[in-house]
């Protein structure tokens, strides 16, 4: 076993912030339409990109451990990643997809076969592929959970795509990653040309963008942009997917859509991690906490979601009015950040000191 070793400076706290702006577009954008009033149309129909920017996050973070670590040992130890990322998402994984099920099952809302499956899934880490063949989880309050099954399908890669940039250097690293977006464009034109769209939104490599951009960010791309070029990309392709039709659509829309969504994301992730403006607005203690505690709000969400809608129904708040929607939107995040708050420190933290036990280098103290 290895010693932990931190370096402070490895900690980017900016990562948090962004971690929770990911995380409120990704809960916006599943609460009910809000009233037209409020212009937030644009914005609720594509928060679906929440979960993008954490894909960039993660890929850029785990860039900037790997090297930290290769820096130290000479080597980075491949098992001890992939088990410190078992010990990060399994046990909160675990506790709620089993309790919803054993919910569901109780509450006769999914048929026991059908419960069984899908945890499995949830604890086999496929999920997604589920999805390719069953549609989205009838376990209560799981629908969104394909996602953790998703990424950690990335992070098998992530140690290997690291071994190739040492290997090969920058330059032609990028051009490795240029390629490998060039197939899944051409794999992405298949399936529409099929006019199968769903498989694309749960598979890693046919919208692999967020997380490519977040690794060539991490190795330096970029690094002497200048920042009021990447405010305006950043800018127009926030205004471009905010007009882009629905996650999903048919036609050609998947082709162009996860570009876009990854360059906005890529933008904000550049912002947090050059501009000191920015980086200091993002790592405001609230930001931070909340952005330590993402993947319990992550999981949460939808749970809360509908719990504060229905509390706010049965409190008589008629939520087609700006002021009632607000209502009901902050019952139903503060229900997300108590749960989440209570799940970290009393589920996840002994789980997350035997992470860091694991580790040469850390990002974050727990």
């Amino acid at each position: 076993m290895t010693t932990t070793s931190t370096k402070p400076a490895l900690y980017l706290p900016a990562l948090d912030g962004l971690r929770t702006l990911a995380f409120l577009l990704v809960f916006l954008h599943h609460n009910p339409p809000a009233p037209v009033q409020l212009a937030l149309g644009h914005v609720q129909r594509q928060g679906w990109a929440g979960v993008e920017l954490f894909f960039a996050i993660s890929a850029f973070l785990f860039f900037h451990l790997f090297r930290a670590e290769y820096e130290r040992k000479g080597a980075i130890s491949i098992s001890a990643f992939l088990i410190r990322r078992v010990l990060r998402l399994y046990p909160l994984l675990i506790v709620f997809s089993g309790a919803m099920a054993i919910y569901g099952i109780a509450a006769g809302k999914v048929p026991v076969a059908d419960a069984v499956g899908r945890f499995l899934g949830f604890a086999g880490l496929f999920d997604n592929l589920l999805v390719w063949l069953k549609g989205y989880s009838d376990i209560p309050f799981t629908q969104h959970l394909w996602t953790i099954a998703y990424e950690f399908q990335i992070y098998l890669c992530m140690p290997a795509a690291y071994y190739a940039f040492v290997k090969w250097g920058r330059t032609r690293f990028l051009y490795a990653l240029l390629a490998v977006w060039g197939v899944a464009v051409l794999a992405r034109l298949a399936f529409v040309l099929l006019g199968t769209v769903d498989p694309i939104w749960v598979t890693p490599f046919l919208r692999p963008e967020s997380t490519l951009v977040g690794i060539a960010l991490s190795v330096g791309l970029f690094e002497r942009a200048k920042a009021p070029i990447v405010i305006a990309v950043g800018a127009a392709a926030m205004i471009a997917l905010g007009f882009a039709p629905r996650v999903g659509a048919e036609g050609l829309a998947p082709l162009y859509i996860y570009p876009v969504a990854a360059v906005a994301c890529g933008s904000l992730l550049w912002l947090g991690r050059y501009v000191p403006a920015v980086s200091r607005a993002l790592a405001v203690a609230p930001l931070r906490y909340l952005g330590k505690i993402s993947y319990g709000l992550y999981v949460f969400h939808v749970l809360t979601i509908y719990v504060g809608w229905l509390a706010a129904v049965e409190l008589g708040l008629k939520t087609y009015r700006p002021g009632a929607y607000f209502g009901a939107l902050g019952l139903s995040l503060i229900l997300c950040i108590a749960m989440s708050a209570v799940s970290y420190h009393l589920l996840e933290r002994p789980f997350l000191k035997k992470k860091e036990r694991l580790a040469v280098v850390t990002g974050r103290a727990v």
